[in-house]
């Protein structure tokens, strides 16, 4: 969490704060990997407001806290994200996140990554 406090505003590490505690709640954390970035689009709105546009490709796992086991494993999973970004003091912070992902059957629900069922 203190990486990302680096590059994104207290609201936006916030809300990965609250994913990650009702991961812990599950008895479950969340592994994943960046494979690719691509940046398809860039545009500054004005001198402090920017947006970027990726096509990123994650392999992610997750992991039962308890027993180590893999409960579910996505290989090359396609996002598209859209990042808004302002510049503050001269750092570009992170101040909202759009993420799209594809349709897939191996992609587990919450129930499924909670042991809810």
């Amino acid at each position: 969490m203190t990486r990302l406090q680096e590059v994104a505003d207290p609201e936006q590490a916030q809300k990965v704060y609250y994913h990650m505690a009702a991961l812990g709640e599950g008895k479950t954390r969340m592994v994943s990997e960046l494979k690719k970035i691509t940046f398809v689009e860039t545009g500054i709105s004005t001198p402090s407001k920017a947006r970027v546009t990726t096509r990123e490709i994650w392999d992610f796992a997750f992991v039962d806290f308890q027993s180590g086991k893999m409960k579910q494993e996505v290989k090359n999973y396609l996002y598209q994200v859209q990042y808004q970004l302002e510049n503050r003091n001269g750092s570009w912070m992170i101040t909202a996140i759009d993420a799209t992902g594809e349709d897939r059957k191996e992609v587990p629900s919450w129930n499924q990554i909670l042991n809810k069922r």
